[in-house]
């Protein structure tokens, strides 16, 4: 059996939304996505099962690539950081409902 601790997809040209199945690499301590043109919506709400993230940056990915974060992703007691940064088309947004609990470590956005 094989464990992710880091899903690095850097320069892969991937192509339309990420698959649920990803939010269920719950040893995984970072993902980083960055200069994915071709990738399209917003990321899984399955986001919220990586109980083991740490950090999750996006950067320079496509413009049909964003819209509201998951509200699961800020239950995640060990998420400290989210980089949002580059990006060429849709703005991210914040959940109406994100509540950011004691337990946590979400240090920056």
């Amino acid at each position: 059996m094989y464990v992710v601790t880091f899903l690095c997809l850097v320069d892969n040209d991937l192509n339309g939304p990420l698959p649920p199945e990803v939010g269920y690499l719950i040893d995984c301590k970072a993902v980083g996505l960055e200069n994915n043109l071709s990738l399209t919506g917003p990321l899984p709400q399955t986001m919220g099962n990586m109980t083991s993230l740490f950090s999750m940056a996006l950067i320079l990915n496509g413009p049909d690539f964003g819209g509201e974060l998951p509200s699961s992703l800020f239950r995640l007691k060990n998420l400290t950081y989210i980089t949002i940064q580059f990006n060429l088309g849709k703005d991210w947004s914040l959940p109406s409902n994100a509540q950011i609990s004691d337990d946590t470590q979400l240090e920056q956005i």
